[in-house]
Protein backbone atom coordinates (compact mmCIF):
# COMPACT_ATOMS: atom_id res chain seq x y z
CA UNK A 1 0.00 0.00 0.00
CA UNK A 2 1.34 3.81 -0.36
CA UNK A 3 2.84 4.88 2.52
CA UNK A 4 3.41 8.87 2.43
CA UNK A 5 3.41 11.15 5.82
CA UNK A 6 0.95 14.61 6.03
CA UNK A 7 2.93 17.54 7.23
CA UNK A 8 2.01 18.66 10.76
CA UNK A 9 2.56 22.44 9.71
CA UNK A 10 -0.16 22.04 6.68
CA UNK A 11 -2.95 19.81 8.63
CA UNK A 12 -2.31 22.89 11.26
CA UNK A 13 -2.79 25.85 9.02
CA UNK A 14 -5.71 23.46 7.45
CA UNK A 15 -7.49 23.29 10.69
CA UNK A 16 -7.22 27.00 11.58
CA UNK A 17 -8.76 27.64 8.42
CA UNK A 18 -11.23 25.54 9.13
CA UNK A 19 -10.99 23.38 5.50
CA UNK A 20 -12.07 20.17 6.26
CA UNK A 21 -10.12 16.72 6.29
CA UNK A 22 -9.80 14.43 3.50
CA UNK A 23 -11.44 11.76 5.99
CA UNK A 24 -14.16 14.65 6.51
CA UNK A 25 -14.61 15.12 3.00
CA UNK A 26 -14.87 10.75 2.09
CA UNK A 27 -17.67 10.75 5.66
CA UNK A 28 -19.38 13.31 3.72
CA UNK A 29 -19.73 11.44 1.02
CA UNK A 30 -17.46 13.02 -1.54
CA UNK A 31 -14.63 10.91 -3.78
CA UNK A 32 -11.57 11.55 -2.06
CA UNK A 33 -7.92 10.44 -4.16
CA UNK A 34 -6.68 7.43 -2.76
CA UNK A 35 -2.96 9.08 -2.01
CA UNK A 36 -4.62 11.62 -0.15
CA UNK A 37 -6.95 9.18 1.96
CA UNK A 38 -4.25 6.62 2.41
CA UNK A 39 -1.77 9.72 3.49
CA UNK A 40 -4.34 11.05 5.96
CA UNK A 41 -5.32 7.64 7.36
CA UNK A 42 -2.33 5.79 7.54
CA UNK A 43 -2.39 2.20 8.38
CA UNK A 44 -5.92 2.51 8.93
CA UNK A 45 -7.32 1.15 5.34
CA UNK A 46 -7.96 -2.68 5.60
CA UNK A 47 -8.05 -5.13 3.01
CA UNK A 48 -10.09 -7.89 2.96
CA UNK A 49 -9.02 -11.21 2.82
CA UNK A 50 -9.90 -12.88 -0.57
CA UNK A 51 -9.39 -14.49 -3.86
CA UNK A 52 -7.43 -12.72 -6.48
CA UNK A 53 -7.25 -13.21 -10.31
CA UNK A 54 -4.14 -13.10 -11.06
CA UNK A 55 -5.19 -12.47 -14.75
CA UNK A 56 -7.81 -9.99 -13.97
CA UNK A 57 -5.43 -7.78 -12.06
CA UNK A 58 -3.03 -7.78 -14.89
CA UNK A 59 -5.40 -6.62 -17.22
CA UNK A 60 -6.42 -4.25 -14.68
CA UNK A 61 -2.54 -3.11 -14.57
CA UNK A 62 -2.48 -2.73 -18.60
CA UNK A 63 -5.44 -0.98 -18.70
CA UNK A 64 -3.96 1.43 -15.65
CA UNK A 65 -1.10 2.20 -17.40
CA UNK A 66 -2.70 2.47 -20.92
CA UNK A 67 -5.05 5.27 -19.48
CA UNK A 68 -3.22 6.74 -16.30
CA UNK A 69 -5.48 6.36 -13.57
CA UNK A 70 -8.22 3.76 -12.04
CA UNK A 71 -11.97 4.75 -13.73
CA UNK A 72 -14.13 3.29 -11.28
CA UNK A 73 -13.95 4.22 -7.42
CA UNK A 74 -12.75 1.87 -4.80
CA UNK A 75 -15.17 1.61 -2.43
CA UNK A 76 -14.85 1.68 1.59
CA UNK A 77 -17.09 1.22 4.75
CA UNK A 78 -16.01 2.65 8.18
CA UNK A 79 -15.39 0.14 10.58
CA UNK A 80 -14.62 1.84 14.09
CA UNK A 81 -11.94 3.78 13.44
CA UNK A 82 -10.69 1.33 10.23
CA UNK A 83 -11.95 2.19 6.70
CA UNK A 84 -12.73 -1.27 5.11
CA UNK A 85 -12.23 -1.89 1.30
CA UNK A 86 -15.86 -3.91 -0.23
CA UNK A 87 -14.55 -3.28 -3.75
CA UNK A 88 -11.68 -2.60 -5.66
CA UNK A 89 -9.08 -5.64 -4.19
CA UNK A 90 -8.42 -6.20 -7.72
CA UNK A 91 -8.13 -2.42 -8.43
CA UNK A 92 -5.56 -2.03 -5.80
CA UNK A 93 -3.68 -4.88 -6.26
CA UNK A 94 -3.82 -3.92 -10.19
CA UNK A 95 -2.21 -0.10 -8.50
CA UNK A 96 0.63 -2.17 -6.91
CA UNK A 97 1.28 -4.07 -9.67
CA UNK A 98 1.50 -0.94 -11.98
CA UNK A 99 3.56 0.57 -9.13
CA UNK A 100 6.55 -2.27 -9.44
CA UNK A 101 6.44 -2.06 -13.33
CA UNK A 102 6.57 1.37 -14.29
CA UNK A 103 7.65 3.15 -10.98
CA UNK A 104 7.46 6.67 -12.69
CA UNK A 105 4.36 6.26 -13.54
CA UNK A 106 1.85 7.87 -10.94
CA UNK A 107 -1.70 6.53 -11.58
CA UNK A 108 -4.30 8.26 -9.92
CA UNK A 109 -7.51 6.50 -8.30
CA UNK A 110 -10.30 7.66 -6.37
CA UNK A 111 -12.23 6.52 -3.10
CA UNK A 112 -15.78 6.70 -1.99
CA UNK A 113 -17.71 6.06 1.22
CA UNK A 114 -20.59 3.23 1.36
CA UNK A 115 -22.80 4.32 4.52
CA UNK A 116 -24.28 1.51 6.34
CA UNK A 117 -22.39 -1.15 4.92
CA UNK A 118 -22.37 -4.88 7.29
CA UNK A 119 -18.89 -6.36 7.31
CA UNK A 120 -19.06 -9.81 7.17
CA UNK A 121 -16.30 -11.27 9.31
Amino acid sequence: MIEAKRHPLLEAVNAVLGFPTTEDLLNEGQTVSLSDLTRAIGDRLVLPQGKICKSYVRSLAASIIKHGMVVVPILVTKDGDNYVVVDGLHRLAALEMVKGMEPELMPSARVKMIKNHIINN
